[in-house]
């Protein structure tokens, strides 16, 4: 099976989701809050077993803690790459050896983020996996904006002025 990668997908997640948060009055994190409790609630009336309800509630927390992890990841690289260039007479080694550490780390939070989906699939049956769609995403969407904001603080502010007329 062949696995794209999905990471110019989130970028337009998040812009798209903090566009449409723009006009709420929500913080990302208020909104974040509220999908994350949404889920929740769904999650203990889709979910009659216990032990399976548990392993998909704490994988929530997971997935929190991995697209804060990969935000920072990212804006770190970003701050690395830029001090790097600064300098005129960086060597391309410098570089090379950015881009690789930048690498190992995605790939690391690509496979942690695999594992958790397929934790999920073992605990739901695939009526509740269809069932749990909506809010699942929705879930997501918002603890990704979240973390962009935790980031780089006025991402949605910054989002909604260059989208203004």
């Amino acid at each position: 099976m062949r696995i794209k990668s999905c990471a110019p997908w989130v970028g337009v997640l998040a812009i798209a989701v903090a566009l449409s948060a723009c006009g709420s009055g929500q913080t990302a994190t208020e909104a974040q809050d509220e999908r994350v409790s949404e889920w929740e609630a769904k999650v203990h009336e889709v979910i009659p077993d216990e032990a399976r309800r548990e392993a998909i509630l704490r994988g929530t927390q997971e997935f929190h803690e991995i697209a804060v992890a990969s935000t920072e990841q990212s804006t770190a690289h970003v701050e690395r790459f830029r001090a790097l260039n600064a300098n005129y007479d960086t060597p391309r080694e410098d570089f090379v050896a950015l881009i690789d550490n930048d690498t190992a780390v995605r790939a690391s939070l690509r496979e942690r983020l695999y594992a958790l989906r397929e934790m999920m699939i073992e605990n739901t049956t695939e009526e509740e996996w269809t069932v749990l769609s909506d809010a699942r995403h929705r879930m997501v969407e918002a603890s990704v904006v979240a973390a962009l904001e935790a980031a780089a603080p006025g991402t949605e502010a910054a989002v909604a002025q260059e989208d203004a007329p």
